[in-house]
């Protein structure tokens, strides 16, 4: 008989208790017992590659994982969100041909609020830059019949081949067709873009 199940497998089973379980439920707990032991190994070593890295192993530091690499500390005090004093500050570039200008004036002094006259020499100069508002244009082409006074010959004006082949524009099939072909839009999404950017 295995020595195993002569022994209860616990301190919490007294002997006496454990001779009158059956043989086959001792078998039984014998084997989930070993189960067990054999989970836990194998659980053991999971951790053990789990917690694996470049500190405690030949594992170079390209495979550690972001949770395992050392956090840097920071080299000084922490900083304020914004520029930093002494930073020197990044500007766009002012243009000259502007569309229009905008005076702004103080009209009285702050301190003591008498009228202020005259023009800074060097304003500050802050430029914003905006899509105008594209409107489109709607171009109607009015063909006329008119009757010759002489023979009675009907004669009808006739559309430049560009006009009559469709009923937009150059302009609006070539941009219909750079979202189409280069941004990959369908076109239920041109048809929307188009009615929200120029309706």
């Amino acid at each position: 008989m295995d020595e195993t199940l002569l022994r209860p497998p616990n301190d919490t089973i007294t002997p006496e208790e454990w001779q009158q379980t059956p043989t086959s439920v001792q078998h039984w707990i014998g084997e989930l017992r070993a189960e067990v032991k054999q989970l836990r190994e194998t659980v053991e070593q999971l951790q053990e590659i789990v917690n694996r890295n470049s500190q405690n192993s030949s594992q170079p530091p390209s495979q550690d994982r972001p949770e395992q690499k050392p956090a840097k500390e920071p080299s000084g005090p922490p900083r304020k969100r914004g520029g930093q004093p002494g930073h020197r500050g990044h500007h766009r570039t002012l243009v000259d041909d502007v569309d229009e200008v905008v005076i702004h004036k103080p009209t009285s002094c702050t301190g003591c609020g008498t009228l202020l006259l005259g023009d800074d020499p060097a304003p500050y100069r802050h430029q914003v830059t905006e899509l105008p508002i594209v409107k489109p244009i709607v171009i109607e082409h009015q063909v006329h019949r008119l009757e010759c006074p002489c023979c009675g010959q009907s004669n009808r004006g006739e559309l430049l081949p560009e006009v009559a082949s469709s009923w937009f524009g150059p302009n609006v099939i070539s941009l219909v067709g750079l979202l189409m072909g280069r941004y990959r839009l369908s076109k239920r999404q041109v048809t929307h873009l188009l009615a929200e950017c120029f309706a």
